[in-house]
């Protein structure tokens, strides 16, 4: 009890300093125009760069997996802007210094350039084994709560192409759980997709996904760009986000034929 108490005191010290560093973030996302234009901060281009610059080694993944790779890199953009390596660094070595030891019940921190959360990922990898997808592309995973699971279960959240992989089951999975998806426009799609995936939404059970709920969703402004947010702090619908990048890149792909 006394090492989890000292490690909660120095992580509140972090966090604190944390939030001073962030300040000039927060300052530059406060210009941001509501209705995100494409040329929007630094922020969007640095994303759209490294994007861009993976390009190849996650449309691979996705293929792999029979996912639109237009449509996975829409939907974890958002999930870009707001990574930082600092604040990565912090989260991940917080989540590692708890999460092998205690599971998702201690620092419970988003990882690496998608943002992922342990507890995400355990509900994601349990329902990926309770489908019929495991089979279909080999890709099976220990969902027991042992440590030595969780000390797997951590080492991909921190791989960049394992992220990849996950992104992939998360699609795979939302297109089953929420039926009728698939035969709505491809933009409301992205905006649905993307969505679910900002609210860490994993049915329990095959086609369990309330469409209806994920549309209310996708309409209110939950996503900002603050540390420590505030209820002043400027918030965006994430949905919005996701389908902007959507479309620049369609553009970008258009020009470059």
């Amino acid at each position: 009890m006394a090492t989890e108490r000292k490690l909660w005191k120095r992580m509140a010290v972090v966090l604190i300093v944390g939030a001073t560093a962030f300040s000039s973030i927060d300052t530059a996302q406060a210009s941001l125009k509501q209705d995100v234009e494409p040329a929007l901060s630094q922020a969007w281009k640095e994303a759209s760069q490294y994007a861009d610059s993976r390009h190849e080694a996650w449309n691979e993944i996705w293929t792999a997996f029979d996912v639109p790779a237009d449509v996975a890199e829409a939907i974890v953009f958002p999930e870009m802007l707001r990574y930082s390596i600092w604040q990565d660094q912090l989260e991940t070595s917080a989540v590692k210094g708890t999460y092998v030891s205690m599971g998702s019940q201690g620092f419970d921190f988003s990882i690496g350039r998608f943002q992922m959360k342990p507890s995400f990922v355990e509900r994601l990898e349990r329902r990926w084994m309770m489908s019929a997808f495991p089979s279909q592309y080999d890709a099976y995973f220990d969902t027991d709560n042992t440590r030595m699971a969780r000390r797997v279960r951590l080492s991909r959240i921190e791989d960049e192409i394992w992220q990849c992989v996950y992104v992939a089951m998360f699609i795979k999975l939302t297109y089953l759980d929420y039926q009728g998806l698939s035969v709505l426009p491809i933009k409301e799609q992205v905006r649905l997709v993307a969505t679910a995936y900002n609210r860490g939404a994993v049915s329990s059970v095959s086609g369990g996904g309330d469409i209806e709920k994920l549309r209310q969703w996708a309409s209110q402004r939950f996503y900002h760009f603050s540390l420590l947010p505030t209820k002043d702090v400027q918030r965006y619908v994430y949905a919005d986000l996701a389908n902007q990048r959507f479309e620049q890149a369609k553009k970008q792909l258009k020009n470059d034929e």
